[in-house]
C-alpha cells in the first residue's frame, strides 16, 4: 500500500480491518469502540475510549486514555508521545502510520512472494579476504569505529543513523534501511538512509522476505532476472537487487538490514560485509529494544499506581480528568482543583505528582481548614527555636519537607489573610523564612492547591487575595460531584468493595440489582468519600454474599423507585418521611419556617426534599 500523504497530517491504515483507508488529522481526534469516537474501531481488544489525537503548537500529540491493552507507537507502549512523521500507531489489532504534509513513510511492506533469492549466507560465514590493502584498510577502520561507537547509543534513532550511514559507506546501495518486524513480518518500526541524490528512502520491502530473514537467521540477496516473474515491489520501485540481513541477538532476529539498487546487482563480498554490520548492530539493538520495554513498563506501573489512588471511572467526565492529569502533570504548573467535599481532588493532585517529573520526590499535603492561624503558618514555614512559647527547637515547615517534590495546600481558600500575603511570596519568588527566623529558604516545589469555595467570588468580596488566587491559577479544573457522573457509581462500587472485602476478610460478590439501582439514585452529598463509607459499612455488616439495601443507610435505600415498593419496609418509610416534609410545609408556609418546625438547617431540608422526591415550592 502507497501511503503518500497530500493533506496536513493523517492516519494510514497499514493493518487491521480498516486497511487501505486513510483519515485526515485536526484539532481533537479520537479513537475507541464507542460509535461516538472520531474513529470508531469494531474491534474488542480497544477500549471503549482507547486513545486521542490532539493538534497541540508542537504538533500532534498522541494520549493513552487509560486503554486495557495499551496503545503503541513503534512497538512501544506509550502515555503521552509527541508523533512524527513516519511513526506506526497500533490500536488493538490496527496500525495506523503516521502521515505529515508532502511526506511519505520510510518504508512499505507489500505481500508479494515471487521473489527468489539468488544467493543465501549464513551468519557464520566470515568476510573475504581483500585484494586491496588500502581498502582493507579503510573498511577495518570503519568498523573499529562502528564497534566502539555503538554500546554508547542511548535511543534507537542514534543507533539507526550511526549503522545506516556506515553500512552506506562500506557498501556501495540507493537505499539503507534498519527494519523492525513484528511476529507476522509486519514493520514494528523503521529507520531509513539515502545515497541518492533525490534523497528517496522509501523500500518497498516483501513481507515475505522479511519473514524468510527472520525465520532462518540468514542473510540474502533477491534480484530481478529471468528465473521468477518479476517481484511487483521491484517493479514499482524500479529495483534491481536487494540485499538482506538480519540482525541476530540471543538467538532471534530482532531488526533487518534491508539494502536496495537500482541498475545493478550485490555481489558476495557485499553480502558478507552486510552480515558483519549487521552483527555488530544486534547487540546494542537488543539493549535498547530492552530498555525501551523496561520504561514501558515503568510507565505502565506508575499508571497503576496512579489508579489505585481510586481514580476510578470511565464517564466523559472522568476522561477529560485523565486527559487533563495527562496533559499537565509533565509540566511544573502550579494548578487549582475545584470541587465538592469528598470528590477526590487529592487524588488528582497525587495523579498529578505521580506522572511528573518530581514523582521520585515527596508529595507533602497540607490541609488549611485543619490548623489555627499559628499553628498553620509554622506548619508551612516551620520555626526557629525561641519564636514562640513552646518552640523549644528549630522546626522544618511543610514546605522544606517537600523540596523537589510536590506541596499540596487543601482547603485553601480557608488559608488566613495574613498568611496568604507570605504564601504569595512562595509562588512569585519560590523563597520564604521559618516563623522568627530571617534566613531567606528557596522552594524547589511544585504547588498544587484544592478548594471546595468559590474563590473569586471571595476576592471580590476581599476574603481572599485576588493576587494569590490568580497565582494559584495557572492551571485549574473543576472534578465534578458524583451525582453528575451516575454512570461511574456501578465500577466505584464493585473498586469499594473489592477493597474491603479484602481487608475484612469477607466475601463478597456485589450487589443486588434493586440495591445498585438505589445507589444509582442516591444524591452523595458527601461524594466518593460518602460511598466507600456506605460500602465499607454494608460490607462489615452485611449477612449475604450479594450487599442488599437493609445494608445501607435508610436514606439510601430509600432513594430508589418507591423506596423499594410502597408495601415494603423502606416504602412504608419513605412515604412517613415524605408526609412530614409536607405538613411542616403546610403548616409553616414558608421554606425557612417549615425548617424551623422539622428542627433543620434550610439546606439540608433542600437536600431532603430533592431526596425524597418532592418538588420544591
Amino acid at each position: 500500500m502507497d501511503a503518500t500523504v497530500k493533506s496536513k497530517a493523517r492516519l494510514a491504515a497499514s493493518g487491521g480491518p480498516l486497511e487501505g483507508k486513510s483519515f485526515p488529522l485536526s484539532g481533537h481526534f479520537s479513537i475507541g469502540r464507542a460509535p461516538d469516537n472520531t474513529l470508531p474501531i469494531d474491534d474488542r481488544s480497544v477500549s471503549r475510549r482507547h486513545c486521542v489525537i490532539e493538534e497541540t503548537d508542537e504538533g500532534f500529540r498522541l494520549f493513552d486514555r487509560g486503554s486495557a491493552n495499551q496503545t503503541r507507537v513503534n512497538g512501544i507502549a506509550v502515555f503521552d508521545r509527541l508523533l512524527v512523521h513516519g511513526d506506526e500507531v497500533e490500536v488493538g489489532v490496527s496500525r495506523f502510520l503516521f502521515l505529515e504534509e508532502d511526506r511519505e513513510a520510510t518504508s512499505v511492506v507489500t505481500g508479494e512472494t515471487n521473489l527468489e533469492p539468488t544467493l543465501v549466507l549464513s551468519q557464520m560465514e566470515t568476510l573475504p579476504s581483500a585484494r586491496d590493502g588500502q581498502w582493507a584498510a579503510a573498511t577495518l577502520a570503519a568498523f573499529l569505529r562502528l564497534a566502539n561507537g555503538l554500546p554508547s547509543v542511548r535511543t534507537l534513532d542514534a543507533l539507526a543513523r550511526e549503522l545506516l550511514e556506515a553500512t552506506l559507506e562500506l557498501v556501495r546501495a540507493d537505499s539503507a534501511s534498519l527494519l523492525l518486524p513484528d511476529a507476522s513480518g509486519d514493520l514494528r518500526s523503521s529507520f531509513s538512509a539515502s545515497s541518492r541524490p533525490d534523497g528517496q528512502t522509501k523500500p518497498v520491502v516483501s513481507r515475505a522476505l522479511l519473514k524468510k530473514v527472520c525465520e532462518d537467521r540468514t542473510a540474502l540477496i533477491a534480484s530481478q532476472g529471468d528465473a521468477a516473474p518479476p517481484s511487483e515491489s521491484f517493479v514499482l520501485s524500479n529495483v534491481t537487487s536487494a540485499a538482506v540481513a538480519p540482525l541476530v541477538a540471543g538467538g532471534s532476529a530482532a531488526a533487518v538490514l534491508y539494502l536496495e539498487r537500482r541498475g545493478s546487482r550485490f555481489n558476495q563480498q557485499d553480502l558478507q560485509l552486510l552480515v558483519a554490520l549487521a552483527g555488530l548492530g544486534a547487540a546494542p539493538l537488543q539493549n535498547l529494544i530492552r530498555v525501551a520495554d523496561l520504561e514501558a513498563e515503568a510507565r505502565r506501573l506508575r499508571a497503576e499506581i496512579a489508579s489505585s489512588h481510586n481514580m476510578v471511572g470511565s464517564s466523559q467526565r472522568m476522561e477529560a480528568i485523565y486527559q487533563f492529569v495527562a496533559r499537565v502533570a509533565p509540566t511544573d504548573s502550579t494548578v487549582l482543583i475545584h470541587g465538592e467535599s469528598g470528590t477526590g481532588k487529592e487524588l488528582v493532585a497525587r495523579a498529578l505528582h505521580a506522572n511528573s517529573p518530581r514523582s521520585r520526590g515527596p508529595f507533602v499535603a497540607v490541609n488549611c481548614a485543619a490548623l489555627t492561624e499559628t499553628l498553620l503558618e509554622s506548619e508551612l514555614f516551620g520555626h526557629e527555636k525561641g519564636a514562640f512559647t513552646g518552640a523549644i527547637a528549630q522546626r522544618k515547615g511543610k514546605l522544606e519537607e517537600a523540596e523537589g517534590g510536590t506541596f499540596f495546600l487543601d482547603e485553601v481558600g480557608e488559608m488566613p489573610l495574613s498568611i496568604q500575603a507570605k504564601f504569595l511570596r512562595v509562588l512569585q519568588e519560590r523563597e520564604f523564612q521559618r516563623v522568627g527566623g530571617s534566613k531567606t529558604l528557596r522552594a524547589n516545589v511544585r504547588v498544587v492547591a484544592a478548594t471546595n469555595r468559590d474563590l473569586e467570588e471571595a476576592a471580590r468580596r476581599k476574603e481572599f487575595r485576588a493576587d494569590l488566587y490568580y497565582r494559584l491559577k495557572v492551571v485549574s479544573i473543576s472534578i465534578p460531584p458524583l451525582r453528575q457522573r451516575r454512570e461511574d457509581i456501578e465500577p466505584l462500587v464493585r473498586f469499594f468493595i473489592r477493597k474491603h472485602a479484602g481487608r475484612v476478610k469477607r466475601t463478597v460478590t456485589g450487589v443486588t440489582p434493586e440495591t445498585l439501582e438505589c445507589l444509582r439514585r442516591y444524591d452523595w452529598p458527601g461524594n466518593i468519600r460518602e460511598l466507600e463509607n456506605a460500602i465499607e459499612r454494608a460490607v462489615v455488616l452485611g449477612l449475604t454474599p450479594d450487599l442488599r439495601m437493609e445494608d445501607f443507610p435508610d436514606l439510601i435505600a430509600e432513594a430508589g423507585p418507591d423506596g423499594g415498593g410502597s408495601t415494603t419496609y423502606h416504602g412504608r418509610v419513605l412515604e412517613a418521611k415524605r408526609q412530614i416534609v409536607r405538613d411542616a410545609l403546610a403548616a409553616g408556609g414558608s421554606h425557612g419556617e417549615a425548617a424551623r418546625i422539622l428542627g433543620l438547617h434550610p439546606n439540608n431540608l433542600h437536600r431532603l426534599i430533592r431526596t425524597l422526591g418532592l418538588k420544591e415550592k
